[in-house]
């Protein structure tokens, strides 16, 4: 995940299988969790100029807006 998060050319992050950890998201991108969980916090930083779509996924611990 943190792979796919770092590639600037991934626009959409299909998800798999359940991820367990903290995520952080730095730029825009839509997360397709496909009925996944994420089991840890995710993190947007920049918020407010980043576009970013979370669909169809659980996240399971806190949900922060930087």
């Amino acid at each position: 995940m943190n792979t796919l998060l770092a590639d600037n050319s991934v626009s959409v992050i299909l998800l798999g299988a359940d991820i367990t950890g903290n995520v952080t998201i730095n730029r825009s991108v839509t997360i397709d969790g496909k009925g996944n969980k994420i089991n840890g916090d995710v993190t947007i930083n920049n918020a407010d100029q980043n576009d970013v779509t979370l669909k169809d996924v659980t996240i399971t611990g806190k949900t922060i807006l930087n």
